[in-house]
């Protein structure tokens, strides 16, 4: 929900000063404008409050810098997840620097 209310304001903002206008809405009004943007494609000034409904450019502006914030927010946040998730399972064990896979070996390299 974070980064989606990042993502709805943050390319709000972005839009309401491209023509110059402040933009005095809050984190919680852009969750809520993001929920009711799906409803709104046509008029992505309306599913904000009246308050900041007016600051909003038309859709020709609103949905592509709106577009590319949520692009470049996700590109972060899976590039911060691959980085630093834990990579459980994956390494290649070798315990005392023998390998752990078994009936690899050649007659001759076994010892009696």
């Amino acid at each position: 929900m974070l980064a989606f209310g990042g993502a709805v304001w943050a390319g709000a903002f972005l839009s309401a000063r491209t023509l110059g206008h402040d933009f005095p809405a809050s984190f919680g009004d852009a969750v809520e404008a993001g929920l009711r943007l799906p409803s709104h494609v046509g008029e992505p000034a309306a599913a904000w409050p009246d308050t900041v409904s007016g600051s909003l450019p038309g859709p020709a502006i609103y949905w592509p810098i709106t577009t590319a914030v949520a692009l470049i927010l996700m590109f972060v946040l899976a590039t911060a997840f691959k980085a630093f998730r834990r990579r459980v399972g994956t390494a290649q064990r070798q315990p005392l620097g023998v390998d752990h896979v078994v009936c690899l070996g050649h007659v001759r390299q076994v010892q009696r």
